[in-house]
């Protein structure tokens, strides 16, 4: 049986992270950057459809664990914010000791998309709880 696109995207690492710039509007100055996720494979026609197929793949771990990867290795300099869609929060791999996060020598802000609180309460408290003690944040997107 053939690999779904989403699994195939996985193995091939076909994907890439953009990078955002955070503005702290006193200084003027680049505060962090927001990476966010792009692939050129036919498939995904943009981060929404990729989610929406790992989500159906229950990979959703796997795809942010990579994200922060990449992210992590592209941008050494500056804080980043990172989106976590509220599915991969059920798969705990963000938690895992060696999650690319941890790596990060400078401050890291996952940020958890709107309605997460509401609707997962209790495990973005827990993994807060978790992440929080390692020199990363918890910030809710759009909230």
């Amino acid at each position: 049986m053939d690999a779904s696109p989403i699994r195939r995207l996985l193995a091939e690492r076909d994907l890439f992270v953009v990078f955002q710039p955070v503005v702290d509007l006193k200084t003027e100055k680049i505060f962090a950057y927001e990476a966010l996720v792009r692939t050129k494979s036919p498939h995904f026609n943009g981060p929404p459809a990729l989610f929406e197929a790992a989500v159906a793949e229950r990979c959703t771990g796997e795809l942010g664990r990579l994200i922060r990867e990449l992210a992590i290795t592209e941008c050494t300099s500056h804080p980043l914010f990172l989106n976590v869609h509220p599915s991969e929060l059920n798969e705990h791999f963000i938690v895992q000791p060696d999650d690319p996060i941890f790596r990060h020598s400078e401050d890291v802000y996952l940020e958890i998309t709107e309605g997460v609180p509401l609707s997962h309460f209790h495990l973005c408290k827990s993994i807060l709880r978790e992440v929080r003690g390692r020199g990363v944040y918890l910030v809710v997107d759009d909230l």
